[in-house]
């Protein structure tokens, strides 16, 4: 009886001590002092706990080494002041922890606008999920009543737009940049499609590189300013992204020009807004008809644009070649937004803005001036190239009398070439003559939408074309 007892006893302690020694890692107070670098404090954590402790190579920083003096200090204490100076969190269960990176709130994110692909009218209650690159749900939310959705706070990186709603066809997005401190804007337009529930109907989905508009059916597609930014030599040009596509040929880089299906790049024509311009290219036609060395259409202003290069709508006229159906983006109806840009082709200032969050009013601004310009003004020489293009759109909608947008785009372009001083090196006539051009071009447009129902809308397009060549 007695041996019965002294083992019922011993079981006993075992399952006690047991949860207790498990609870070690948590209840446990610790004196520590020292310079360790991240993996001697851990090993050193290791002998002292007993505790079990797993991280990535790649997250520890070896040279960096912290003072760490602690008294009588929970476990949990000292891992979050020390790891959150490398920029680390922890998660513990029992005697394990697990070392990972802290995850770090931005200030960037996507807002956006449904509306009706028809009428232009905003669509309340439509169903909004986010999406990250891998298709991967992240979050979701709803429309208000104006149509407006918002996702904050999202970590840096690319993300998708999935909207759905009943009695109108879901559309997927293309992909939005969210950096960060920047709110990424959208405007995503559902087409209605009617269901009858005693038959099976199949409607073909319609593709994110689809033309946006209605009466294209084939011989397009969108040029996307975030597949823009990942092409190779862009050059900040959204254009130059059509030289990739089957059946256009492009013939250097100093030049946007591009052979459409075999045909001259001078019968392309060029549209901003709906409105008709030319060529908006800086120093367009001096190295080849048709083309120039950049476009005056910055991607800080620039939307999804159409590009066709084949059959277009019966609306486009004047075009032997291919189509370039450009357009601004609004601005930011909710928090200002500036940027300054530096980089080889030159200075870029953009800005953008409420003018009136209640009525939603916004306004957009980009200025560039090109580095050689800025060269010649700090060594005081006036030879070569001096380049620069200001672009502006203001949107102003109303209660009941739609919405009005005002916008412009202008390019001012210079060259001087100076001729050889050294007789003996002349080998052409150019080299013995001095040449100068001025090159001028500027459009100015007024736009109004009047949505009259859930079908129809009227949208009114007028516009100034300025064209100047001095050489």
């Amino acid at each position: 009886m007695k041996t019965r007892v002294l083992a019922l006893m011993f079981l006993l302690g075992f399952v006690i001590e047991y949860p207790i020694n498990s609870q070690e890692c948590n209840g446990r107070t610790y004196t520590i002092k020292g310079a360790y670098n991240l993996v001697e404090f851990i090993e050193m954590l290791k002998e002292k706990t007993d505790c079990k402790i797993a991280y990535k190579e790649s997250d520890v920083k070896k040279e960096k080494k912290i003072s760490v003096d602690y008294k009588n200090a929970l476990l949990g204490v000292i891992l979050k002041n020390v790891l959150k100076k490398y920029g680390l969190t922890f998660i513990q269960q029992g005697d394990r922890i697990i070392i990972k990176k802290e995850y770090i709130h931005s200030e960037g994110g996507i807002r956006g606008s449904v509306k009706n692909k028809l009428s232009l009218t905003p669509l309340e209650y439509a169903n909004v999920i986010l999406l990250d690159a891998n298709n991967n749900q992240i979050d979701g939310t709803s429309t208000d009543s104006c149509g407006i959705f918002k996702f904050p706070n999202l970590k840096v990186g690319r993300y998708l737009i999935k909207t759905s709603m009943l009695g109108y066809t879901s559309v997927l997005s293309d992909y939005s940049i969210v950096s960060s401190a920047k709110t990424s804007n959208l405007e995503l337009f559902l087409e209605e499609s009617s269901e009858n529930l005693d038959e099976v109907t199949i409607i073909a989905s319609t593709p994110r590189n689809y033309p946006q508009n209605v009466m294209s059916l084939t011989g397009g597609r969108v040029l996307s300013i975030e597949e823009t930014n990942r092409f190779a030599g862009n050059f900040d040009d959204p254009t130059r992204l059509a030289s990739s596509f089957t059946g256009i040929a492009s013939g250097s880089v100093n030049s946007n020009a591009m052979e459409i299906r075999g045909n001259s790049p001078q019968f392309a024509q060029w549209r901003m807004e709906g409105i008709e311009t030319p060529n908006l290219s800086h120093y367009a036609d001096m190295s080849g008809l048709g083309g120039g060395i950049l476009t005056g259409l910055s991607l800080q202003t620039m939307a999804n644009s159409d590009f066709y290069y084949g059959a277009y709508p019966a609306e486009y006229s004047n075009s032997l070649s291919g189509i370039f159906d450009m357009k601004m983006r609004n601005g930011n109806t909710t928090d200002f937004a500036h940027s300054v840009q530096l980089g080889i082709w030159g200075l870029d200032l953009s800005s953008e803005g409420p003018i009136s969050k209640k009525n939603g009013s916004s306004y957009l601004f980009n200025y560039r001036y090109s580095y050689s310009g800025l060269a010649d003004k700090i060594s005081g020489s006036d030879e070569g190239l001096n380049y620069q293009d200001l672009a502006f759109k203001i949107n102003l909608p109303t209660k009941k009398m739609g919405t009005f947008t005002f916008w412009g785009i202008g390019l001012l372009d210079k060259i001087i070439q100076r001729p050889e001083d050294d007789p003996k090196q002349w080998e052409t006539s150019i080299e013995r003559q001095e040449q100068k051009a001025n090159f001028q071009k500027g459009v100015i447009g007024m736009a109004h939408i009047l949505s009259w129902n859930d079908n129809t809308y009227l949208r009114s397009n007028v516009g100034i074309t300025l064209f100047r060549n001095q050489s």
